[in-house]
């Protein structure tokens, strides 16, 4: 059934539209878009001055022992993000509005989780190349251990494989970090009048969000870019748990979480949810870490 289009009509589509968009945006984040530390931006610019050490637990023997923490500047700036299409008026003529409300109801759904999981996985793929606070790449080999010379890696394997990643999801902060300056928001142009709808017959509409990712402390993440199987495993995971502060103690961080790629599927499968080996022997690593599904991501 056919409808006149009015400016009324315009405005209160424009009206649900934005209803069914924000509804839907309130959905939980989906278990990728959850590995990232969400920080509320109120400028353009944020500049974070993280301590190079964590002071740790000592006992009590006399005098209080005080560590002069230096501090590391690291800068993120905020990005626009956008997805657009163009309503026809002649579907808002025509009354065949309900594709475009599923198209609305789709774009909240995916929201800020798509957002974000976009841009982790962009961090993931490109972290041993971007680089973190201490000025190194957030995976490298030669990560500083307070003022001195020692080192410590946070990525391993031969290059013979797609990378994937060992996390610790549960300390007090997550390795890699969402900074978001402005959630996503849906926009749509309604003015009837307006030259570009008068030309074209059509309605602009979309959502526009403004974030970016970024790193916190490399102790929490590995990346191994060989393949899954128990000596990478096992020597990925030691890696975290046998990280040392500058004077030796232990950090007493385990991995939480393994992140792959379509490629690393089955073996992560194998690796982590098959309860027996080939032959029936107990697999040691049955449910040691959590199986997080980048396959759509991390392509």
């Amino acid at each position: 059934m056919s409808q006149v289009v009015t400016q009324a009509l315009v405005d209160a589509l424009r009206t649900g539209f934005s209803t069914l968009f924000a509804n839907a945006l309130q959905g939980a984040p989906t278990p990728f878009a959850a590995l990232a530390e969400i920080v509320p931006s109120s400028t353009a610019t944020n500049t974070y001055a993280w301590m190079a050490a964590l002071p740790q637990w000592r006992e009590f023997l006399g005098e209080r022992r005080y560590k002069a923490l230096s501090e590391l500047v690291y800068v993120l700036i905020n990005k626009p993000w956008e997805k657009s299409a163009e309503l026809p008026i002649d579907q808002i003529e025509d009354d065949n509005l309900g594709i475009w409300r599923n198209i609305v109801s789709a774009w909240g759904n995916g929201g800020s989780s798509e957002l974000i999981e976009i841009q982790i996985a962009e961090a993931m793929k490109n972290g041993h190349v971007n680089l973190c606070y201490d000025g190194q790449p957030f995976f490298s080999a030669n990560h500083p251990v307070g003022d001195g010379d020692a080192v410590f890696s946070n990525r391993s394997g031969d290059g013979s494989g797609q990378p994937w990643f060992l996390l610790v999801q549960n300390a007090a902060i997550k390795p890699f970090m969402y900074q978001e300056r402005k959630k996503p928001e849906f926009t749509m142009v309604t003015n009837l009048n307006d030259s570009y709808v008068h030309k074209n017959r059509k309605l602009p509409m979309g959502s526009f969000a403004r974030g970016v990712a970024g790193y916190t402390f490399p102790h929490f993440a590995h990346r191994c870019d060989g393949p899954i199987n128990a000596a990478n495993y096992a020597a990925a995971y030691a890696a975290i748990t046998s990280l040392t502060d500058a004077e030796g103690r232990p950090l007493g961080f385990k991995p939480t979480d393994l992140v792959y790629g379509a490629s690393n599927r089955a073996a992560a499968k194998t690796m982590i949810d098959a309860q027996n080996k080939d032959g029936g022997a107990s697999n040691i690593y049955w449910k040691d870490v959590n199986l997080i599904d980048g396959s759509t991501r991390l392509a």
